[in-house]
């Protein structure tokens, strides 16, 4: 499964459910061959009435900023657009990715562990599932 090559751990149940959510907006990107090279959700905010995106996998920036722009229009069209978007971008060039699209920052976060590091292909990271489940 592609989530579990990018995030380094087999997460199945998790992401099938996460991926199911009531509200939720999947999209996932396919190469010529068939092989899944991205996907991202935007998720229901209860609190803020707006939606949360992430994870937000890619093979590569420009897979990252398709998906990212696919949620964008697809969130605008509805009947009541979300007031505010949220993105966990943990690294350089996911921040990047989200300034392209002229996005305000409202703070930073640093990913920590307490061990060693998962063996996950971070350079496919682009959003964070969630600050808790990476």
């Amino acid at each position: 499964m592609y989530d579990t090559a990018v995030f380094g751990f087999e997460r199945h149940a998790f992401v099938r459910k996460w991926l199911r959510m009531t509200g939720s907006h999947t999209r996932v990107a396919i190469d010529s061959e068939g092989s899944i090279v991205g996907y991202t959700v935007a998720r229901p905010m209860f609190v803020q009435k707006g939606y949360k995106i992430g994870p937000l996998f890619a093979d590569s920036e420009p897979i990252a900023e398709k998906l990212l722009k696919a949620v964008f229009e697809e969130l605008l069209r509805q009947q009541h657009p979300a007031p505010v978007v949220c993105i966990d971008a943990p690294t350089e060039k996911a921040t990047k990715l989200c300034e392209d699209f002229k996005r305000k920052r409202s703070f930073e976060l640093v990913y920590m562990v307490m061990n060693d590091l998962p063996n996950a292909c971070f350079d496919k990271w682009f959003g964070y599932t969630t600050v808790q489940f990476g």
